[in-house]
């Protein structure tokens, strides 16, 4: 037999031969059992570090994004909500650069100009919003029930605009919300 009989082969007797064959066997298996701890190392590492890498930015990134308080849009239709009527309140529309504030009665049958103006949009997310709006004196001019004012402040904070109205010598605060 030559000198790479199998290792269980009773045939062979030669210490030689043996020794040959056990170096061959051990280099076999210290080989296989480094490439083995390779392979679980490998793969283990890479487990490892993958979560790491791909999960760890993408909850980072989130995070963020969801901590991140939004500049408000205050665009659109807003409503009184601290009238002592539902038949009568104060409606507002804003525009990209306009506040328009109307008198609304009769459950919305009947609306009379109180205020139009300018309307500046808020820039920061966390702070109060406090802006002035310079009026439109030739609009409100001819309507009986508009502010004679000709300039006006406003306030937005915790998703609510407010402003001070003045009639028959009262002034009430006017808290309206967004529809």
């Amino acid at each position: 037999m030559n000198g790479h009989a199998s290792f269980l082969d009773p045939t062979v007797d030669s210490r030689d031969d043996i020794r040959l064959r056990g170096t061959d066997l051990g280099k076999r298996l210290i080989l296989g059992a480094a490439v083995l701890a390779l392979a679980l190392s490998g793969c283990g590492g890479q487990a490892d570090n993958a979560p790491e890498t791909s999960e760890a930015p993408e909850s980072v990134e989130t995070t963020a994004v969801d901590e991140a308080p939004e500049v408000p849009d205050l665009t659109g239709e807003w409503k009184q909500s601290n009238s002592n009527s539902e038949d009568s309140y104060q409606q507002a529309t804003i525009t990209a650069d306009t506040i328009t504030v109307e008198w609304v009665t009769d459950g919305g049958d009947t609306r009379s100009l109180y205020w139009v103006g300018s309307f500046e949009a808020p820039l920061e997310a966390d702070k109060p919003h406090i802006w002035t709006s310079e009026g439109d004196i030739e609009a409100m001019q001819s309507a009986l029930l508009a502010s004679s004012e000709e300039s006006k402040e406003f306030t937005y904070e915790n998703g609510e605009i407010s402003y001070e109205v003045s009639a028959l010598g009262t002034t009430t605060t006017v808290r309206l919300e967004q529809e």
